[in-house]
């Protein structure tokens, strides 16, 4: 099926593109575990940092950031 975009351009699906793979991609997704971050970007920068630094665990906070050159912080 040949569908017509918002630009006015023709787009053929991919050819896998149907039911089926939605299926097969669901059946080995793993589920996402962690808590959501949402964030109000229209609060001021700071607001959002405090909100996001705060968001991460401590531990995963400090050991997420390279170190000097990217290597892994120690």
């Amino acid at each position: 099926m040949i569908t017509r975009g918002a630009d006015n351009r023709c787009y053929a699906p991919a050819a896998n593109r149907d039911d089926g793979l939605h299926r097969r991609l669901k059946a080995h997704a793993e589920p996402i575990t962690v808590p959501v971050l949402r964030l109000d970007t229209s609060a001021s920068v700071p607001h959002c940092t405090h909100a996001t630094v705060n968001y991460l665990p401590a531990e995963r906070a400090l050991t997420a950031l390279p170190g000097p050159n990217g290597a892994p912080a120690p």
